[in-house]
């Protein structure tokens, strides 16, 4: 069995944090998120809020969704809200190394859940000023960081 639920447990700072469907998003960041299947969301944990405290000044991602792929596994799909400029790349790689390092550490339970690749997603909180074939769109397809999106469909 590899729930979000179940590995939640094994990490002592997200114990707790995990809300059902949407609900540990802000309302204004649920309404850029459609899930095919609202039935298989398996949960969702405000990464950000819930990691402040131990990890302070880091650069923390902000949400962890889990979606329901077959019964009793779930897949992971993280998302992060930030302005989508040119100037914000070297923000997200920084918020991407970081996620990556705590997946890898205290995170390492949730890892079994995921694909190959952490499906990084980028929810802009403004105007996406960023060419998708530019160099800086390039970069984020190597980061494995999907290029941002209005509206991000699970």
């Amino acid at each position: 069995m590899a729930t979000l639920s179940a590995a939640i447990l094994k990490i002592p700072s997200l114990t707790g944090k995990l809300k059902h469907g949407l609900q540990a998003l802000r309302k204004n960041h649920r309404d850029a998120i459609s899930p095919k299947n609202s039935r298989k969301l398996s949960g969702s944990i405000d990464i950000d809020t819930a990691l402040k405290s131990k990890h302070p000044h880091d650069h923390r991602w902000d949400y962890c969704i889990g979606v329901q792929k077959r019964q009793n596994t779930d897949s992971l799909v993280w998302i992060e809200f930030h302005p989508a400029n040119s100037h914000s790349v070297s923000d997200m790689l920084t918020k991407a190394k970081w996620l990556k390092q705590w997946l890898a550490g205290c995170g390492k339970p949730l890892q079994g859940l995921m694909k190959e690749k952490t499906d990084l997603r980028w929810a802009p909180t403004g105007p996406v000023a960023i060419r998708q074939a530019s160099k800086q769109g390039k970069i984020l397809a190597q980061a494995g960081i999907k290029f941002p999106r209005r509206h991000i469909k699970l």
